[in-house]
C-alpha cells in the first residue's frame, strides 16, 4: 500500500540521515525521500497519488521551515524555543495533510480520480533523465526573470502543468526557489531564493 510505503521511506531517510528521531530535520527528510521517488521510478515500480503527494506535502513544510530561518534577528530566541517535531510527530502531520486533502475533495470524486491520474502520468513522464534536466534550468531561468510565478497562472493548461510540476519540487528540494501554498490545491507561489541564481 502507498501509505505504508512512504512511512517507511520516511522512516528509512531518519534513519539513513542518522537524524534525531525526537528532532526531526524536515528538509533532509523531503530531499531523502524525493530522491527515493526517483530511485524508485528508474526500477519501473509503480507509482501511486499518495506516495507523489507525500513529497509535495515535505517540501511545503520545508518550505514554511526554511521561510522561518529567515527572520528578523530579534526573533532568534523565539526560534530556539520552537516546538521540536518528533519521528511519530511528523508521519501523524503527514497523514493528517492527506487525510484533509481527500475529505477536501470527497465530493468530487471525478476530479480527485483525475488529479490521481495526473499525478500518474507527470511521473511517468517527468522522471526521464533526458528531458528533466532541461526542463529545471528552463524553469530557473524562467523565475530567474519574473522574480516570483504563480503556478497556475504561468502553466495554465494541463500538459505545461504536468510538465513543470515535478522540475518545480526538484528546484525547491535542491533550495533554489521557495515553494509558498497557503492550501493544498490551491494557488502555487514560485520564488527564486535569494542568492541562487545559478543552472544545474
Amino acid at each position: 500500500m502507498d501509505v505504508e510505503l512512504w512511512v517507511r521511506i520516511v522512516k528509512e531517510g531518519i534513519r539513513k540521515k542518522r537524524l534525531n528521531p525526537w528532532d526531526v530535520n524536515i528538509g533532509e527528510v523531503a530531499e531523502y525521500y524525493i530522491n527515493k521517488i526517483k530511485e524508485l521510478k528508474k526500477f519501473d515500480i509503480r507509482l501511486g497519488a499518495d506516495l507523489v503527494l507525500v513529497g509535495a506535502i515535505l517540501l511545503r513544510m520545508k518550505s514554511e521551515s526554511l521561510y522561518n530561518s529567515f527572520e528578523d534577528k530579534k526573533e532568534e530566541k523565539k526560534r530556539k524555543r520552537r516546538k521540536k517535531i518528533s519521528e511519530e510527530e511528523l508521519i501523524e502531520n503527514v497523514k493528517k495533510e492527506l487525510k484533509k486533502i481527500k475529505k477536501n475533495n470527497k465530493r468530487k470524486k471525478k476530479k480527485m480520480e483525475e488529479k490521481s491520474y495526473i499525478v500518474e502520468e507527470l511521473v511517468n513522464e517527468m522522471l526521464e533523465e533526458d528531458d528533466v534536466d532541461e526542463l529545471i534550468n528552463f524553469l530557473l531561468s524562467l523565475i530567474k526573470n519574473e522574480k516570483i510565478i504563480i503556478f497556475q497562472e504561468k502553466f495554465k493548461n494541463r500538459d505545461e502543468k504536468i510538465k513543470y510540476f515535478l522540475p518545480a519540487l526538484c528546484l525547491a528540494n535542491d533550495n533554489l526557489i521557495e515553494i509558498q501554498q497557503e492550501e493544498m490545491f490551491k494557488e502555487l507561489i514560485l520564488k527564486l531564493k535569494e542568492g541562487k541564481d545559478g543552472l544545474f
